[in-house]
């Protein structure tokens, strides 16, 4: 049986701990639809109650389960300059600005089927951030041609402060090299090997 022990789920506070959660919405979620929808039966076909044990069914209701997220849309970043920056991405990532919001007061960079929407420093749109700082960001892109990435830098009078080196992407081992924009984010351009 999937569910075995009481001491595994219920802690000494009389609440479910995570290793019930984990394994009641493995048991939940559907494989085949990542879009928040929640499956209530097993593998096997059969009610999901009927694979929880009788200690558990009053907590039953208790279970929240996670979003299920598909893919990151956008992110944002907080600039010195919105214009430095949409040249610096376009020069030497091959981004592109784009304008949005009302009356094309925004500013995004796209790439592939995401973007990066820019906040300058103290002009900031709301919502955003708790704390937008400027020279905060970590990004790593993803490259299918990584030969020419440091040729390239080196052209574009960007200077690499380190790599190439494997690193971990989230899809397993990566070649990556780093550099700085203008606001001092770091970026890492990277392939993945194999």
């Amino acid at each position: 049986m999937f569910f075995s022990q009481r001491d595994e789920f219920i802690g000494k506070d009389g609440k479910l701990s995570c290793v019930f959660c984990a394994q009641v919405a493995y048991l939940l979620r559907s494989q085949d639809d990542c879009a928040g929808k929640w499956e209530l039966s097993t593998s096997v076909g059969r009610p999901i109650m009927a694979a929880v044990p009788t200690f558990l069914q009053p907590f039953w209701e208790t279970v929240i389960m996670p979003i299920c997220v598909e893919r990151l849309d956008h992110l944002v970043l907080t600039v010195a300059s919105i214009e430095k920056t949409v040249a610096f991405y376009e020069k030497v990532l091959g981004m592109t600005a784009v304008r949005f919001g009302p009356g094309g007061n925004r500013v995004a960079l796209r790439f592939a089927d995401q973007k990066i929407n820019l906040h300058e420093v103290g002009r900031e749109f709301v919502p955003r951030a708790q704390r937008p700082t400027s020279g905060s960001g970590d990004l790593c892109f993803i490259v299918s041609d990584f030969d020419d990435v440091a040729g390239h830098l080196a052209a574009a009078g960007v200077e690499s402060i380190d790599g190439p080196d494997q690193r971990s992407g989230a899809l397993g081992p990566i070649r990556s090299i780093y550099f700085r924009d203008p606001d001092g984010n770091l970026i890492e351009v990277s392939t993945y090997e194999g």
